[in-house]
């Protein structure tokens, strides 16, 4: 939620009566902003010709403090809240960190490393996702299972398992080429632990 740069008006008694009316306290102990909202969940109130964040103007009005450059976050983590008691101000890297502490960030460039540690669905090895990755800890991992889905792909991990017994009980590579039905050099890279490592 970016800071609004505006300087909030002096609040007239029909500001504030506007801006209860647009409240629903009925739900649960957060205040629920029933008015405009913006894309991520945000109520939106205007004032003297300008939008304002609700929950900053519900921070203003209540606690009689003017938030200016700082951030007003959400100990709820209800962006339509507008309840004074469960906002209070931070700064934007507080901000990002208590977006990150709850959940709803990956954390990215922050010094927190606290989530987001999963397998590589290709090798199995545990890694920090990042957004670009998604579920592949390398590049090679994930055109190594792509290569694998491809419709043409006729190698399988089943396969791969029998390819490696024969071998290890004494089968030439040209024999199991051969009967598998595949190039040499695809064999010798299976039997030699070169492709299929994660098998």
């Amino acid at each position: 939620m970016s800071v609004n740069v505006y300087k909030f008006p002096l609040l007239s008694s029909i500001d504030r009566q506007r801006f209860e009316s647009k409240i629903d306290k009925s739900i649960d102990d957060c205040w629920h902003w029933t008015a405009g909202k913006n894309h991520l969940g945000y109520g939106q109130f205007w004032m003297d010709g300008k939008e304002f964040a609700s929950h900053r103007v519900s921070y203003y009005l209540f606690n009689r403090t003017n938030p200016r450059n700082l951030f007003v976050l959400h100990r709820c983590d209800v962006p339509s809240c507008v309840n004074p008691d469960h906002l209070f101000l931070g700064t934007q890297k507080e901000n990002i960190l208590d977006a990150v502490e709850k959940g709803r960030m990956i954390p990215w460039n922050t010094g927190v490393r606290t989530l987001k540690y999963i397998h590589c669905i290709s090798c199995g090895k545990e890694f920090y996702q990042r957004p670009k990755t998604r579920r592949w800890c390398s590049k090679s991992c994930k055109s190594r299972d792509q290569m694998r889905k491809h419709w043409k792909s006729k190698t399988t991990k089943e396969m791969v398992r029998k390819i490696r017994e024969e071998y290890a009980n004494g089968t030439r590579q040209c024999d199991l080429a051969r009967k598998y039905k595949m190039k040499y050099i695809t064999m010798h890279q299976i039997c030699a632990n070169r492709n299929w490592k994660d098998v």
